[in-house]
């Protein structure tokens, strides 16, 4: 999910606040807080789940 969003960024980094269904052309407002906001999210809750994956299996 996380490359797929990254993919889909403009050439600059900006996300915007939505895609076209089937042209994948950015939509709406760019930048948008919000975008980014759950893009880290999704990141911070990836590598502390994975943290908690390797505290298990050292175990």
């Amino acid at each position: 999910m996380i490359d797929w969003v990254v993919s889909r960024a403009l050439p600059s980094g900006i996300l915007s606040e939505q895609l076209h269904p089937t042209k994948r052309e950015p939509v709406g407002a760019s930048p948008l807080t919000w975008s980014y906001a759950t893009l880290l999210l999704a990141i911070t809750e990836y590598f502390d789940k994975r943290d908690q994956l390797e505290n298990v299996a050292a175990e």
